[in-house]
């Protein structure tokens, strides 16, 4: 379990990196 949530933590941050950049992209 605990690997699970370490494995969703980085999925998030990941996200949360990438987020930004596509809303950049999409607003122009």
């Amino acid at each position: 379990m605990a690997a699970l949530l370490k494995h969703l933590q980085r999925i998030w941050e990941g996200v949360r990196l990438l987020v930004p950049s596509w809303l950049g992209l999409l607003m122009g």
